[in-house]
């Protein structure tokens, strides 16, 4: 998750949208295991060339979908697939 990524200014879609886009692929399939803590705020906003403001849009998006736990003071963590399901299924009503 050290790359450059670029993303495009004019695009239909927020740069938010795209940022969580982006971290969205390189969270599917569990390739990052849960309990993995995800880059700082500050260490994203240089690999995307972006302010603080819309990468915690973007991890809020991925947080409310249930890939991410946040909490305050600690580092954004990948969630388990249990707390997935459970995200997934209470969007839902199920």
């Amino acid at each position: 998750m050290t790359q450059k990524t670029v993303t495009r200014r004019g695009a239909a879609a927020p740069l938010y949208v795209q940022i969580a886009d982006i971290l969205r692929g390189e969270l599917g399939g569990y390739a990052l295991p849960p309990g993995t803590v995800l880059p700082s705020e500050a260490a994203l906003c240089r690999r995307f060339g972006v302010a603080r403001s819309v990468v915690r849009q973007a991890l809020a998006i991925l947080a409310a979908e249930g890939r991410i736990r946040r909490e305050p003071g600690r580092p954004a963590t990948v969630a388990s697939p249990r707390v997935q399901l459970c995200q997934i299924q209470r969007s839902y009503w199920l």
